[in-house]
């Protein structure tokens, strides 16, 4: 299942039809280029490969934020995604790898202007996105950021919100 960590070969047992079976690739070094095969007693075997992409977690939504001082929280979706591996720009959501369990830190830029109601955002195996807040503290502006973690990297889009809180 994509919530578990895979191995190196995979065998469907008693297989008694010839519709389409699922399989996930777990990329662990990006860049590398994983050969695939596929051999069935009676079928012509099929190859083909994936090239390990880079993923980063982005600040999906609001794109930007505007609020008072007096109301409520705003919510921040989260999100992990696969780049595109030459601009880095934010390519398709995908879930977190399977047996993976990251922290992500999301940060207000000036803390007197609002502040992050949860961070850091805990991510499992197989997690697509979670959600935290804006909490309005004071006028001005500041920056929705996010602090990659280890071995992620830092996409060219979706990387801060901007904020503004009037009276």
């Amino acid at each position: 299942t994509a919530n578990d960590p895979g191995s190196a070969s995979v065998t469907f047992e008693g297989v008694s039809n010839t519709g389409a079976k699922t399989i996930y690739v777990q990329g662990l070094e990006i860049g590398q280029n994983i050969a695939l095969s596929a051999t069935a007693p009676g079928y012509t075997s099929a190859q083909g490969s994936v090239t390990v992409q880079p993923s980063a977690f982005v600040l999906y939504s609001p794109p930007s934020i505007n609020t008072r001082v007096s109301a409520s929280a705003t919510n921040i979706q989260v999100t992990s995604v696969r780049l595109n591996p030459t601009t880095l720009n934010y390519q398709a959501g995908q879930p977190v790898r399977a047996g993976l369990n990251i922290d992500v830190v999301v940060l207000s830029g000036d803390t007197s202007i609002g502040t992050i109601t949860l961070s850091p955002l805990s991510f499992s195996g197989g997690d697509n996105s979670k959600i935290t807040q804006f909490s309005p503290g004071g006028v001005g502006t500041t920056l929705i950021t996010i602090t990659q973690p280890a071995g992620f990297s830092e996409p060219s889009n979706y990387r801060q919100i901007p904020v503004t809180v009037t009276p």
